[in-house]
C-alpha cells in the first residue's frame, strides 16, 4: 500500500504498479495506472473517470472512457452519462459529460474532438486477475497488466485482459 499519499485518505485500494503485480489468487481485481500509481476499479463496468493521486498526492481526475481513432471517425457514441432520471418526463434531468478539451484530461493523454482517444505512445495501463484452472494445479489467478480493454492490440500478452480483441468487460472469464 502506498505510504506517502498521506493526502488521498478516501482511496482504499491504492497501490503501486510492482504491489499489484504480486496479487495472487484472487479474481476479482482490476486496476488502472498512471505513472505506476494504480487504482482499484468496479470489475464489470469501468468508469468514465479515475481519480489517481500524483507522486505528491494531489489526486488528479482524468477521463477513463476512450475510443479507438476509427470509432471517432464513425461517431457512434454518446459522450455523456445521465445521473439523474426523470421518470416521470421520461427524460435526464442532470448529465455528465466527458469531453476533453486537452491531452492532460485523458488517462490515455491523447484528445482528439474533443474525445479521449486510445494513445500508442502512452498507452492505458490496464492491469486485472487473469483466472486459471487446471486438473493438476486447481484454480488459481495472478495480476496481468497491459492495454485497457477495447485499445488496439495485435497479440493477447499486450492486452491487460490477456484477450485480444475483448470489448466487454466479464466476456471470456472464468468467475
Amino acid at each position: 500500500m502506498i505510504n506517502n499519499l498521506n493526502k488521498c485518505p478516501f482511496i482504499v485500494y491504492l497501490l503501486y504498479q510492482t504491489e499489484v503485480l504480486k496479487i495472487k489468487n484472487n479474481h476479482n481485481l482490476r486496476y488502472y495506472c498512471k505513472n505506476n500509481i494504480c487504482v482499484e476499479v468496479e470489475r464489470y463496468a469501468l468508469p468514465e473517470f479515475v481519480e489517481i493521486p500524483n507522486e505528491n498526492g494531489n489526486i488528479k481526475r482524468y477521463i477513463s472512457k476512450s475510443f479507438t481513432y476509427n470509432e471517432l471517425k464513425y461517431i457512434f457514441y454518446m459522450n455523456g452519462i445521465c445521473v439523474s432520471y426523470n421518470t416521470k418526463k421520461k427524460k435526464c434531468q442532470v448529465s455528465l459529460f466527458y469531453k476533453c478539451t486537452s491531452d492532460s484530461q485523458c488517462l490515455t493523454n491523447k484528445c482528439i474532438d474533443g474525445l479521449c482517444i486510445f494513445n500508442e505512445e502512452n498507452p492505458t495501463e490496464f492491469c486485472t486477475s487473469i483466472y486459471k484452472f487446471s486438473i493438476i494445479f486447481g484454480r488459481h489467478s495472478y495480476m496481468h497488466c497491459g492495454k485497457a480493454i477495447s485499445d488496439i492490440c495485435k497479440t493477447d500478452k499486450e492486452c491487460g485482459s490477456k484477450s485480444c480483441g475483448l470489448l466487454i468487460i466479464g466476456e471470456n472469464e472464468n468467475t
